[in-house]
């Protein structure tokens, strides 16, 4: 072994650029992190909570939606509503202060009986947290 094989100042010996003692820690820093983002995300999953997950042919959406706190962006991810619809939700609930019924919604942005019936289960007036579902559409309608 040639001396240019060991790391300066140590009496390792050196596989390329790196120790492998470094390589090891490194290796084992690697695994520790893949393995809490792992955790993390059963935990997630089983508390309910939702993941929000952009795919190429449309978005899905976890969690319920309330109609009193989104914004125009959030809003837009439901099915049936787009940024015309979105932006008539916010100025009727601007107006109104905060909505009292799925039926003020759904007259702020004109949808139909049927169209609502979509939303229902997707929707909340009370910001409080429901079981988690999953909706997932091609395109947005207005």
């Amino acid at each position: 072994m040639s001396a240019d094989d060991k790391a300066p100042g140590s009496g390792e010996q050196k596989s390329g650029w790196v120790t492998r003692a470094e390589a090891s820690s490194a290796y084992l820093l690697a695994v520790i992190f893949l393995a809490a983002v792992t955790v993390a995300f059963i935990q997630q999953r089983r508390a309910g909570q939702g993941v929000r997950v952009l795919k190429a042919q449309g978005e899905t959406i976890n969690y319920l939606v309330d109609l009193n706190r989104a914004d125009r962006y959030e809003l837009m991810l439901l099915p049936q509503i787009g940024e015309v619809r979105a932006n008539r939700i916010i100025q009727r609930r601007q107006e109104l202060g905060r909505f009292q019924s799925l039926e003020q919604v759904q007259t702020a942005a004109g949808l139909s009986d049927r169209a609502m019936e979509t939303l229902r289960p997707l929707v909340t007036l009370d910001g409080g947290a429901g079981s988690a579902v999953t909706v997932s559409r091609e395109r947005n309608g207005e």
